[in-house]
């Protein structure tokens, strides 16, 4: 299974850094005679294999209760204090040179894998993707932008 993620998540040079980390792991525990050595060296190259994969934040989660009007980070209400900072952060990045470039370069990313280099279905997948991910994105700063609670 290890080698199936790794092969499909990580580049060669990954791939390597993952195996060293396990073969030093295992050499680390060796030496300082730790019973069960492949055992704990497996459990420290899993950490940091986990480590290495991203984990969400479900604090940093926006949704919303539309029936009650209440707008959530988390399980956490967004206060109207908390909402009017995240209404003035959006408007300044709506504004931003940043903004654009990081709504520009992923959309031309997306236009080139879908139209100009797709040789296969995971082509066009990879720029539906990236577009899903521009939609998502500008939908998040929309919906704190027009907010309002009840």
């Amino acid at each position: 299974m290890k080698n199936w993620i790794l092969k499909k998540l990580f580049s060669k040079e990954r791939e390597e850094l993952y195996r060293k980390a396990f073969f030093d792991a295992s050499k680390d525990l060796e030496e300082t005679n730790v019973y069960n050595t492949e055992e704990r060296a497996k459990e420290l190259a899993d950490k940091m294999l986990m480590d290495m994969l991203s984990v969400v934040d479900y604090n940093k989660v926006i949704s919303i209760d539309t029936r009650k009007g209440i707008l959530f980070a988390g399980k956490d209400r967004i206060e109207v204090a908390r909402l009017s900072n995240l209404k003035s952060e959006a408007e300044f990045l709506m504004e931003s040179e940043l903004w654009q470039l990081i709504k520009e370069t992923p959309k031309e990313l997306a236009h080139q894998a879908l139209f100009k280099t797709s040789e296969s279905l995971d082509d066009l997948k990879k720029g539906k993707a990236m577009l899903y991910t521009l939609s998502a994105q500008q939908n998040i700063i929309d919906i704190i932008r027009t907010f309002e609670n009840k």
